[in-house]
């Protein structure tokens, strides 16, 4: 769904980034990911997870209270694209496919997207922080679990 309107909107150019700009497919991925890291969030073991998801969980609660931020929701479920992967990985589905596929869409949604959206927001306080926190967890995942991204393990 956000994959589609990120294309169809040309989300790409950067030009849909005020955050009182109603989009119904962000509010539909708005609901669904609410109901993804609520279920989630009950079988993380590691804190850095756990914090990750209470972070986003805030701010998905924080975008229904201010009844603002839908096309940022949709950068923000571009995000879950590598989760894909890296579940099919960990079930030994085409294991080494799954792991190059997860670098990628981990590289490209996460490290490269996340501190862009940092830096067009760091006029908008609550967005900038919550983004600037997402950043320091996805470095520190990298620095982490570096050995996990090899792509033939």
């Amino acid at each position: 769904m956000s994959l589609y309107e990120f294309y169809h909107k040309k989300l790409y150019l950067f030009n849909h980034l005020d955050l009182n700009e109603y989009n119904y497919i962000g509010d539909q991925c708005r609901s669904i990911g609410l109901q993804y890291f609520i279920v989630d969030i009950f079988y993380i073991k590691d804190k850095a997870f756990f914090f990750h998801h209470g972070l986003i969980l805030f701010a998905v609660f924080l975008s229904f209270y201010l009844n603002q931020g839908y096309y940022l929701i949709i950068y923000f479920s571009l995000n879950e694209i590598s989760s894909i992967f890296l579940s099919l990985k960990l079930l030994n589905i085409y294991k080494k496919t799954c792991n190059l596929l997860f670098i990628f869409n981990f590289f490209i949604f996460r490290i490269l997207l996340l501190p862009l959206l940092t830096f067009y927001y760091r006029h908008i306080y609550h967005a900038f922080i919550i983004l600037l926190l997402d950043d320091i967890l996805h470095l520190y995942w990298i620095i982490k679990l570096s050995k996990q991204f090899i792509l033939f393990k």
